[in-house]
This record gives structure tokens, C-alpha cells and sequence, in this order.
């Protein structure tokens, strides 16, 4: 029973921080009542995503000591207190920046790291499943918002009132949930394994290096989405659908790509997420104006974004060991902070300076290509083993 509830847990904590997915919902509000840049809206939010990845390394080493349900309530408190500063904001950047990115971004890695580690020890047996199951719940977070903000933003309530609406509602929800996280205690009780220089590794910066190239196109667009839609000329009534399809995707995703880990070779699955990804990403500058399209390609995309999150982490394991899984795996994860900072802020800029999203998606899909052949061609040369 208390895996179940476990796992349930952590599920609804990470459908509440998986509210960043959201985060193009607000940049047109923030852009036009608050005069913020496109590029400034884009800092926000890849300071959210640059920092609960660097969170993460420091809150491994608290999970032993207060242990995962302490950390999980201070998640929730940090997102609450994080979007009531933003409320008080005015609007000016910085003080969204420090409550939503700052305070935000140390709040969601705590959870995610709390949420990623724990259930994993309950189904050993089943970790390709089960991470996908939960890190599904943070793809699929943009939906509720989403709706929800697009609801409230018709009946003309300020994006800044919005905030303190999402701040109460998730915080709340993750603080509770997170009184019902436990560990198996053969996971408390176990001789803790000798530290290895993982650094030292090539599997290592195979696997940062395709985390970043992987998340990189993902949060290019999914930190632009809504601007993207309304460059490419796409119904208005499609754009908040497409967010929500690509959450969707995401969701599903996370799923399906755990299941096919389970039974595949990851030296098949990741070169074909990284690709077809990023050809995805691309075709938004070849069809413009499609709106059946628009939600097809959105659907693809995050469905491929979604692999990054399994495929690696499980990858993480099997090179390292689940015994070393919480200490290696967020400074792989790094990557995705990497390309947290770089994705969204790389197409803010490049749309502010010209008008368009091509030179940024052409970046994007270099990336994903050089990090698909250097996979499999480090794959090749590495020893199938595990390093422990």
C-alpha cells in the first residue's frame, strides 16, 4: 500500500510542477500589459529550468537527512511563496524573475529529485515503467493550467492574479501529497556504495551531452509555443489546443517510451527521438498556417521531448548503478538545465532581433544530429556493462 501511495504522490507533486510547460500561455500577457521583452519572458523561464536542475545536486544530499517528505513539503512552499511574489511584482522582470524563476526553480527541483528517486526504489523490478508513470505527471502539467489561465485571461483577470490563483492551488496540492511519500526502508537501511569519479567517464558527457541536445529543441519550443502559433498565423482557438496536445504528448510519451526501454535497446531509441524530434521542430518553418498541422507536429515534439526524461535517467542506471542513480543522475541532468538557459532564451532573442524562429531551429536541429551519431558511436565503443 504505501508504494502505491508512493507512487500516486509523487504523480500529482510532479503534475503541479510540470506547470512550467505552461509557461508560453503567459508571454503574450507579460509582453503586452507589462511591456516585458519576448527575451526577458524566456529568462524567466529558463532560470526555472537552470535551476531546479542545479537544485537537484544539492538536495541529493538531503535526502537522507530530513529525508524526501521534508523536502517534498518545502517544495510546495517554495512554488506557493514563489508565485505570491510574482502577484506583488507589478509587473517588473526582476521580481518575477526571483519569485517564478529563483524561488520557483529551487521548489520544482526538489520535488522532481524526491519524486524521481523515491518510487524507483519500490519497483526495482520495473524502473523504465515506473520513472516514465512519474515523470509523465510533470509533462502533463501544462494542461490544467493552461485551460485554466486561458479561462481566466478571457474573463479578463491579470496574468499577475492568475499567478496567485496557480501559487495557492499547486502549492497546496504538492504539500499534501507530499505527506504521503515514503521510502522502502531495505533503501534507508543499506550500506551506502563507495563514490565513483563518474566525471571520468565517457558515459557520462554521452549521456549530459544528449540530454542537453534532446531538451534543447523541446524547450525552444514549448517556451515559445504560443508566439510560434501566432507567427505562423495558426487559429487563435488552436493555440491554446496545441499546448495542451503537446502536454498531452508529453504525458504519453514519458509512458510509452519507459515501456519500449523495458524492452529495447536505448541505442535505437534515443538517436530516433533526437531525430525525429528536431525534424519536427523544423517543419514548423515549412507549413505555416496549417492549423491540422500545427497540432500534429506540436503532438510529435512532445512526445519526443518526453524520452529525454526516461530514456536518459533510465540509461543513468544501467551505466551506474541504482545504488548511485540520486547522486550521478542530476549532474546529467545538468544538460537539461544547460539547455533550459539556452533553448528558450536562443529563440526569445533570435524573435526579438528578427522576427522569426528559423535560425534558432536550425541550431536545434544540428544539435540533435551530432548528439544521435555521437551516441551511438560512443555506444559502440563502451563496455555493455555497468561501471559499478
Amino acid at each position: 500500500m504505501q508504494k502505491k501511495r508512493t507512487a500516486i504522490a509523487a504523480f500529482l507533486i510532479m503534475l503541479c510542477l510540470g506547470s512550467v510547460y505552461a509557461w508560453s500561455i503567459f508571454v503574450p500577457e507579460l509582453t503586452k500589459t507589462y511591456q516585458l521583452t519576448t527575451a526577458q519572458t524566456q529568462i524567466i523561464f529558463g532560470t526555472i529550468i537552470s535551476v531546479f536542475t542545479l537544485t537537484m545536486i544539492g538536495a541529493s544530499k538531503l535526502l537522507i537527512k530530513p529525508g524526501p517528505r521534508i523536502i517534498a513539503t518545502l517544495s510546495g512552499l517554495l512554488f506557493f511563496v514563489g508565485y505570491l511574489v510574482a502577484f506583488f511584482s507589478k509587473g517588473e522582470f526582476l521580481v518575477i524573475w526571483l519569485g517564478i524563476g529563483l524561488l520557483g526553480g529551487i521548489g520544482t527541483g526538489m520535488g522532481y529529485l524526491v519524486c524521481l528517486s523515491v518510487p524507483v526504489k519500490w519497483y526495482p523490478e520495473k524502473k523504465g515503467l515506473i520513472t516514465g508513470l512519474v515523470v509523465a505527471g510533470f509533462g502533463a502539467g501544462a494542461i490544467v493550467l493552461t485551460y485554466l489561465t486561458e479561462f481566466l485571461l478571457r474573463r479578463n483577470v491579470d496574468v499577475l492574479e492568475i499567478f496567485l490563483y496557480a501559487g495557492i492551488l499547486y502549492g497546496l496540492v504538492i504539500t499534501t501529497s507530499a505527506q504521503f511519500i515514503t521510502e522502502p526502508i531495505v533503501a534507508v537501511n543499506k550500506k551506502q556504495p563507495n563514490t565513483i569519479a563518474f566525471w571520468k567517464y565517457t558515459a557520462f558527457y554521452q549521456l549530459l551531452f544528449g540530454i542537453f541536445a534532446g531538451t534543447f529543441a523541446g524547450l525552444l519550443v514549448v517556451g515559445n509555443l504560443k508566439p510560434i502559433a501566432q507567427l505562423d498565423k495558426i487559429s487563435d482557438y488552436i493555440i491554446p489546443l496545441s499546448i495542451s496536445l503537446f502536454a498531452v504528448a508529453n504525458f504519453v510519451g514519458r509512458i510509452v517510451w519507459g515501456l519500449l526501454s523495458d524492452r529495447f535497446n536505448n541505442i535505437y531509441l534515443i538517436p530516433t527521438a533526437l531525430i525525429a524530434e528536431s525534424l519536427a521542430a523544423l517543419a514548423f518553418l515549412f507549413f505555416t498556417g496549417y492549423d491540422l498541422l500545427f497540432l500534429v507536429l506540436s503532438i510529435i515534439i512532445g512526445f519526443c521531448f518526453g524520452a529525454n526524461f526516461v530514456l536518459f535517467a533510465k540509461d543513468t542506471i544501467f551505466k551506474f548503478g541504482i545504488e548511485r542513480y540520486e547522486k550521478v543522475y542530476p549532474f546529467i541532468f545538468l544538460g537539461y538545465g544547460f539547455a533550459g538557459v539556452a533553448g528558450p532564451i536562443v529563440g526569445g532573442q533570435v524573435v526579438d532581433i528578427t522576427g522569426s524562429y528559423q535560425v534558432a531551429v536550425v541550431i536545434a536541429l544540428i544539435l540533435n544530429v551530432l548528439a544521435a551519431i555521437t551516441y551511438v558511436f560512443i555506444q559502440h565503443r563502451l563496455d555493455r556493462k555497468s561501471v559499478t
